[in-house]
């Protein structure tokens, strides 16, 4: 993975830990619990609590896409892309775009279109696309 400039956004870095801070109060407290019970040492119930925190920073480096509301924003619009139908439109079924299922109309005149065939997306409304036949 190339690591770019966006991983080391403050905006980022803040989101993702306190999206971890519940976790981690949980944690240090069952931690804290086990020392004051006497199940565990000092130097142990410390180590713990370490490996715990570098648990966290060491996914960041794996998950902070997911945090990054930048990444997900629709930067190619629906219209225009093309799919393929996984079964008949006569006048709805589902079409795969970019290797997910969606609801599909074929636009009024298009019908049906058959299973397998490839479209173009004419519009999409809410969670439906509205499909014609690929030139």
């Amino acid at each position: 993975m190339c690591l770019s400039n966006r991983k080391w956004n403050t905006a980022v870095i803040i989101r993702y830990v306190l999206l971890q801070l519940p976790g981690i109060a949980v944690f240090s407290g069952i931690v804290v619990a086990s020392y004051h019970l006497d199940f565990l040492p000092p130097w142990l119930a410390w180590t713990v609590w370490a490996i715990w925190i570098l648990k966290d920073i060491f996914f960041y480096s794996l998950v902070w896409e997911a945090y990054d509301p930048e990444k997900h924003e629709d930067k190619r619009p629906m219209e225009g892309r093309t799919g393929v139908t996984s079964e008949k439109l006569n006048p709805e079924g589902y079409v795969v775009v970019g290797g997910e299922s969606w609801k599909a109309e074929a636009e009024s005149g298009y019908v049906p279109i058959e299973k397998g065939q490839k479209v173009v997306i004419t519009k999409l409304d809410g969670m439906k696309l509205f499909v014609k036949p690929e030139k």
